[in-house]
This record gives structure tokens, C-alpha cells and sequence, in this order.
């Protein structure tokens, strides 16, 4: 495996401070719990169609994504090796991915994404992923969670 991808941190059910029958409260500042430096909001994603790509690009900073309801399929490729990895992110999970991991996002409609990053949101920063890199990531087995 890639060495960035090792530096991938998946955690599940965190920031949750009540739970029951009717609801899940999370407590906002939880969602960076443990975790090194400074996030700032970037955008609160709203799928509005099942199965809809997002990503397929890499930054130069790292990016945590958080999500409160909903599951998201995460493919993620080291853009220097090509080493891959595959997440599933469930309700009350983050996932923090570091800088020059490609990433590809599908939910459905309705999911809710959360995403930040350790420097100021800048879509010039968004670097797109090579056909070669997007097609690794298209040849992942939909069962390498």
C-alpha cells in the first residue's frame, strides 16, 4: 500500500452525544476530536440523485469529511504509486484524507456529506485526477471495503 494512503484515518461514530428512538444529536467540535490542526468548513453536500460521482480529484492539503445521515463510497488512490483503498462511510463517520490522495465519492439521494480541509476552501486548489488514475480507481472490485 501506498505510504499516503497509510495516512489515511477512518473513524466510525464520532461526535455523537445522544442517541435514541427519535433522533442523533452530534456535537460539532467532536467531529475534530484527536485530530491535528486547524479544519475549516469547506461545504455540506445534499445528494440529490442516487449514484452520483463526486471528487475525482486531489489536494494539496488534506481534506476530513464527516457525514450525519446517509452512506458515501470513498475510492481513494495514491496519485504517485497508484495504490488503492476503498471506504464506506456510514452515518457518524469521518474519514481524513491527505494531501495527493485522488478520491472518488458516490451516494445516494438525500445522503448528507460534510467536508473541510486544513486550509481555506479555493477551487483552483482542486487538482483534476489523470484518465489513467481515474481509471484505476474505475477498475475497483465493488467489494474491497
Amino acid at each position: 500500500m501506498g505510504e499516503r494512503l497509510r495516512q489515511v484515518r477512518y473513524d466510525e461514530n464520532v461526535a455523537v452525544v445522544h442517541q435514541d428512538g427519535r433522533r442523533t444529536i452530534y456535537d460539532p467540535d467532536k467531529i475534530f476530536d484527536n485530530l491535528d490542526g486547524l479544519f475549516c468548513q469547506h461545504n455540506v453536500i445534499v445528494l440529490s440523485q442516487d449514484g452520483l460521482e463526486l471528487g475525482n480529484h486531489y489536494h494539496d492539503y488534506k481534506e476530513l469529511f464527516f457525514t450525519p445521515t446517509g452512506e458515501f463510497d470513498f475510492k481513494l488512490i495514491d496519485i504517485d504509486d497508484f495504490a488503492m483503498k476503498r471506504f464506506l462511510l456510514k452515518r457518524g463517520d469521518r474519514l481524513l484524507i491527505p494531501e495527493g490522495i485522488g478520491h472518488v465519492v458516490t451516494g445516494k439521494s438525500g445522503n448528507v456529506l460534510m467536508g473541510y480541509g486544513n486550509v481555506r476552501f479555493n477551487p483552483k486548489r482542486l487538482i483534476p485526477c489523470s484518465r489513467e488514475t481515474l481509471q484505476s480507481l474505475a477498475s475497483m472490485d465493488s467489494k474491497s471495503f
